[in-house]
C-alpha cells in the first residue's frame, strides 16, 4: 500500500483481510463531581456532577491466516455483524516497531470507515493538546521576551510604566498569530492525511 509522506515523516500502511466473528456494542457512563468542600466560616460549595457518555464498539475477527483479533472503538459509526468479510488497514512510523488499526472496510457491505486518523495525528506528528500548550506557551514567552528586551533598551521609546503591558499585549497578539497558523497547518494535514486513507480504501473495497 502506498506510503504516506509528509516532511520528514513517512507512515506505512498494510492491510489484512478477515472475517467477522462476533460484535459487542454498549454505553459506558462515567460519573465525576465536583465541589462540596468547605468555604470561609462553614459554608459549603454546591457539588457539580457531570457525567460522559461512550459508546464502545468490540470487534472479535479472524484472519485469513487464521489468527483470531480483537479491536474496540469508541463512538464509532461502524456496523458489522458476524460472518461479514472485512479488511483492516493498520500503520506505522517507519523504523519502529507496532501498529494501529486506521481504517475498517467491509466488504459484504461495501463500506469503510476511517477509525483512528487521531491516532496518526497525535502519535506519528505529535500533534496534540500537551504539545500544543507547551508550544504556545513557549511562542508567547518568547514574544513578551523580545517586547520587553526592545522597550528596556530604548529601540521604542515607552514610559516605564507602560512596559509591561506593551509586552504582554505583543506576547497575547503573537500567540493568538501563532494559534492560527497552527490551527491552519493541522486542518491541512487532516485533509491530506483523509484523502490518502479514503483512497487506500476505496482501493482496497474495488478488490
Amino acid at each position: 500500500m502506498d506510503d504516506f509522506i509528509h516532511k520528514n515523516k513517512v507512515v506505512e500502511f498494510a492491510s489484512e483481510a478477515g472475517e467477522v466473528l462476533d460484535t459487542n456494542k454498549y454505553s459506558k457512563t462515567e460519573v465525576t463531581g465536583k465541589g462540596g468542600g468547605s468555604v470561609g466560616q462553614g459554608y459549603n460549595t454546591d457539588v457539580k456532577i457531570t457525567s460522559t457518555t461512550k459508546t464502545i464498539n468490540e470487534l472479535w475477527y479472524k484472519t485469513d491466516d487464521d489468527i483470531e483479533k480483537h479491536i474496540k472503538l469508541y463512538d464509532s459509526p461502524v456496523a458489522v455483524r458476524p460472518g461479514q468479510k472485512i479488511s483492516m488497514i493498520s500503520t506505522s512510523i517507519k523504523g519502529k516497531d507496532g501498529s494501529k488499526e486506521v481504517v475498517l472496510v467491509n466488504h459484504s457491505a461495501k463500506k469503510h470507515w476511517i477509525i483512528n486518523i487521531n491516532f496518526i495525528l497525535a502519535n506519528i506528528f505529535k500533534i496534540n493538546s500537551n504539545n500544543f500548550l507547551f508550544y504556545l506557551f513557549l511562542n508567547v514567552a518568547i514574544a513578551f521576551g523580545i517586547a520587553l528586551f526592545v522597550m528596556k533598551s530604548h529601540i521604542i521609546d515607552v514610559g516605564r510604566g507602560d512596559i509591561i503591558s506593551y509586552a504582554i499585549v505583543s506576547g497575547i497578539i503573537y500567540g493568538a498569530i501563532w494559534v492560527t497558523k497552527i490551527i491552519i497547518k493541522v486542518n491541512m494535514l487532516r485533509t491530506k492525511l483523509n484523502t490518502h486513507l479514503e483512497k487506500l480504501a476505496s482501493e482496497l473495497q474495488s478488490n
